[in-house]
């Protein structure tokens, strides 16, 4: 039994996920503004800081204020991505960070960073320095790579925001720009597996409840069991360690939730299914006796 939890740890907790990414530019906000691509209106009072822009905005109502404007930006994949840090302290109500993808004159598409948590995380109330991204996908194959892109912060009233220099990555196919560096699986991955592995929980403890209805195979149902409580125990290591590593939500939930579910299902079963066992070899003893 050590022996497969420590397998079950070991390969859930194998290889960290590679990016297959590729740094285009990067921006420096003093270089940005040498070279006429940091855009400020008056709506908001702007600053560099050191290698960080600062903005400020210090009256009410919303605001939509242009940061990076960038020609030509040179992408060829079909995948890519705005990347950088960010922190802000007393925001209003909830903000978010965009970026514009221009193909040509007619067609324009955003991405806006404006989840409850993650990379994508609005910018509401006060917090220290965190990643964001503004990722893009183009589905068509046929697209043609973006001519322009727009870097923009919208306020829907006071606060501020504080930005380190930013990044404009692209993605080789199957890369995730919302995937962590050294993150274990994507979310995408994480729920394809996880759904597949419940499955399979599922499928495991039907043939259990079907074996005990029917009296049968006592030692392979309990070994079925011992299974269960085997995988749900290593799973629940795994998510411990990745909280402890700083492993993002989709990471260690599932481990935890399996690691919970499993070893609760298979020790709590286990005196039912005993019970059901017990009772079938009682009636057979009994049938026997009669006909003796």
């Amino acid at each position: 039994m050590i022996r497969l939890m420590a397998m079950f740890s070991l390969a859930t907790c194998g290889p960290a996920a590679v990016q297959a990414e590729t740094v285009l530019r990067e921006f420096s906000w003093r270089q940005a503004l040498a070279d006429g691509e940091l855009v400020q209106k008056g709506e908001l009072t702007a600053r560099i800081d050191g290698d960080a822009l600062v903005v400020v905005k210090d009256q009410p109502g919303p605001a939509t204020v242009p940061l990076l404007a960038i020609d030509d930006p040179g992408i060829t994949a079909k995948r890519y991505a705005i990347s950088g840090q960010i922190r802000y302290e007393d925001v209003e109500d909830a903000g978010y960070l965009e970026m514009w993808s221009c193909f040509g004159k007619k067609d324009r598409f955003f991405s806006r960073a404006m989840a409850d948590s993650g990379p994508m995380q609005k910018i509401a109330g006060s917090s220290d320095w965190r990643r964001f991204v503004l990722p893009f996908y183009m589905m068509k194959g046929n697209m043609p790579a973006p001519s322009k892109l727009l870097v923009n912060v919208h306020l829907p009233g006071r606060g501020t925001v504080e930005l380190s220099s930013v990044r404009l990555v692209e993605y080789a196919n199957g890369g995730d720009p919302l995937a962590m560096p050294g993150q274990w699986w994507t979310d995408r991955s994480a729920g394809l597996t996880f759904g597949v592995l419940g499955a399979l929980l599922g499928c495991l403890g039907g043939g259990v409840g079907l074996l005990a209805s029917k009296g049968k195979a006592r030692n392979v149902a309990f070994a079925m069991l011992r299974a269960m409580q085997v995988i749900g125990v290593g799973s629940l290591v795994a998510g411990i360690v990745a909280v402890c590593v700083g492993q993002p939500y989709a990471v260690y939930y599932p481990l935890i939730l399996v690691g919970i579910l499993c070893p609760a299902l298979g020790f709590g079963l286990t005196p039912t299914l005993r019970k059901r066992y017990d009772e079938h070899e009682f009636r057979k003893m009994s049938a026997m006796d009669a006909v003796q």
